[in-house]
């Protein structure tokens, strides 16, 4: 059997716990110098410019930390969420997808940005669900298995709240990556509570039997499924293993920090079941709103064909991407990955034998 990227990820160098919080504190740090130092600011958006022509430097905050975060965002993350997004909506439009998106908080709420924006392009609007799934409120342990955990009692009435209309139409759920976890947790619920439409989850980076953009957009065949995009040897492992490391980065720069992670499910008035919500900081709450502004401000640039280029062209510089950080210590993404969740062959294997998911012929 071929090595595939999981093989690559789980053989690497771990990161520890305390190497975590180093990775986390060079991040910030970074962020925090350059904001501070114009000379080093404008030599790190040259660098942005040489993988992403289009890029401008804009103001999106009067927080320095915020607004670097942003342009970072705006040069890199922006044109792949927009090539992602749009990509999805056009498969919607030719009607190999259900017209209803899903996007569980927090992870995917600068892909719901970005949804936004090109809708609000094309004059043509999809209901975007946004439910409050994540490990804690769907029972998932973490991935050392050291947190015990049960779902939250309210879990399978909020799913009937949010996908009662929707039950006969199926739905897209959209995540940033990368194994679908609660995605099969959420997709097994619902199928036990009536739904009869086709349940497509699709990953910008994807792994194992997930539907992957990356995957999809690396490989001439455009191939979508990541583990048989591997076995066909349609794309680099070594490169696919390496941009691990863009959505690891993803959260710290700040997308998401509208609110920490819902530790529990409450019923609010009018016995609507709703996540609960911890404040974050002021500066992460500047930070949340500079980076998502970012996203929308910089749909209008792109057309599919230009984000599409801008994509594959930072896709293919992850090696200088990786290299510039590691020397000059720019907030352009974490020195290296997080490390892959435990067990992730039997997860797959067990995604598989669910047989909760549809595999539509996507196109790109």
């Amino acid at each position: 059997m071929s090595q595939t990227t999981l093989d690559i990820l789980t053989q690497s160098e771990q990161v520890t716990g305390h190497e975590l919080e180093s990775l986390l504190e060079n991040f910030h740090n970074g962020a925090e110098r350059v904001a501070n130092d114009p000379v080093e600011c404008a030599e790190m958006y040259r660098f942005i410019q040489k993988i992403n022509p289009e890029f401008v430097p804009d103001d999106y905050s009067d927080n320095p930390k915020a607004n670097i975060l942003a342009n970072v965002v705006a040069g890199i993350y922006a044109p792949m969420l927009h090539c992602f997004t749009e990509t999805i909506l056009d498969n919607i439009e030719a009607g190999i997808l259900p017209p209803v998106l899903v996007a569980p908080p927090r992870d995917a709420y600068p892909i719901v940005t970005s949804l936004r924006a090109q809708m609000d392009k094309r004059k043509k609007y999809y209901p975007i669900i946004t439910p409050p799934v994540n490990r804690i409120t769907a029972g998932i342990p973490n991935a050392q298995g050291l947190v015990k955990v049960t779902q939250d009692p309210l879990f399978m009435e909020m799913l009937g709240q949010q996908f009662g209309d929707y039950l006969s139409t199926g739905y897209v759920e959209l995540e940033t990556g990368i194994y679908g976890t609660t995605s099969l947790a959420m997709a097994r619920a619902l199928k036990s509570i009536g739904m009869v439409g086709n349940c497509v989850s699709i990953k910008f980076y994807g792994l194992g039997s997930n539907n992957s953009f990356v995957h999809a957009l690396l490989s001439n065949n455009g191939e979508w499924n990541a583990q048989n995009c591997e076995a066909s040897g349609f794309v680099n492992i070594e490169q696919i293993a390496a941009l691990m490391v863009l959505l690891d980065s993803l959260e710290e720069y700040g997308m998401q920090n509208s609110h920490k992670s819902f530790p529990s499910l409450e019923r609010a008035e009018k016995g609507i079941i709703q996540g609960v919500k911890f404040p974050v900081s002021p500066e992460e709450s500047q930070i949340a709103l500079a980076t998502n502004m970012a996203i929308y401000r910089t749909a209008a640039k792109f057309d599919k064909s230009k984000s599409k280029q801008v994509t594959l062209n930072i896709l293919n510089n992850i090696k200088d991407l990786t290299a510039v950080v590691k020397e000059k210590g720019w907030p352009l993404m974490l020195e290296k990955a997080i490390p892959p969740m435990s067990q992730p062959t039997a997860h797959f294997q067990e995604m598989m034998q669910a047989n909760v998911f549809a595999y539509p012929n996507l196109k790109l």
